[in-house]
């Protein structure tokens, strides 16, 4: 998983256990399990183009924490389940 694993969509998904400098994080983070998911994530928005590393999670907080450090989160929506058209969004609004 280091190296990643193309998805259906054309992204990546990585497991990274190694990279942990705190230092990227803003003052105030702990060196908890946010703070090393926020360091990973920065770490590769640094290495890779700004808007191809997003936070994929459930956690409200990481997803604010993220959005504090620049980064694109996103709760992850697995759980929604549309039975039919109707409840798809249509890209249209009002």
């Amino acid at each position: 998983m280091a190296e990643g694993v193309k998805t259906n969509a054309g992204g990546i998904v990585i497991i990274d256990t190694k990279t942990k400098n705190f230092k990227t994080i803003p003052n105030g983070f702990e060196k908890d399990n946010d703070g090393s998911i926020l360091v990973v994530a920065l770490a590769y928005r640094k290495k890779y183009r700004r808007n191809l590393v997003h936070v994929l999670t459930k956690d409200t907080i990481l997803r604010v924490k993220a959005n504090s450090c620049g980064l694109v989160a996103e709760d992850y929506q697995n759980d929604k389940i549309v039975s039919g058209r109707e409840g798809l969004y249509s890209g249209l609004v009002g």
